[in-house]
């Protein structure tokens, strides 16, 4: 039996490794874990969860090129985003981008600075040629002669 006094918080928070006993149907009371019934929750939670966004369309890709559609329950929502290398060839190029999915309306695309490390990532200016649903082209001009490659990285948000 637990002694009269009152005890602070501390002294009755039981630590993740210590076991408590535990009520069930099927196997009566025993003592387990605390640290595997968190476990236990954990991982029932988290595939409860997949399984609810898979049934709302939830489809994800994840990489240097990937995408998020939320499905249904965000209106099919999509968040596109990769890196594109490209070279540039008497300081003018079109880069286009292939998306790893296509997108059911035109999407609002977003080009990052273009990193090239024969210029230490200065001197090059972007603009939209195009954009439609399954891709985007952009041109790229450079302030000086190069033919080094260049990286480009991009987002584009839309519907799926």
């Amino acid at each position: 039996m637990a002694d009269t006094k009152f005890m602070s918080f501390a002294e009755v928070t039981p630590d993740i490794t210590d076991s408590v006993l535990v009520a069930n149907g099927t196997n009566g009371v025993r003592r387990a874990r605390l640290a595997s019934i968190r476990e236990v929750i954990t991982a029932n939670f988290t595939d409860m969860l997949r399984k609810a966004l898979q049934e709302t369309g939830l489809r994800v890709q994840f990489g240097e090129n990937g995408y998020i559609c939320f499905g249904e329950f965000f209106n099919k929502l999509t968040i596109q985003w990769g890196l594109k290398t490209a070279k540039v060839l008497n300081d003018f190029a079109y880069v286009e981008i292939q998306y790893p999915i296509s997108f059911s309306k035109t999407p609002t695309v977003i080009p990052s600075v273009a990193e090239n490390s024969s210029n230490e990532n200065a001197g090059f200016i972007m603009a939209e040629a195009s954009v439609s649903v399954e891709k985007a082209t952009f041109v790229i001009r450079s302030n000086g002669k190069t033919t080094n490659d260049f990286r480009m990285r991009w987002l584009a948000v839309g519907f799926c």
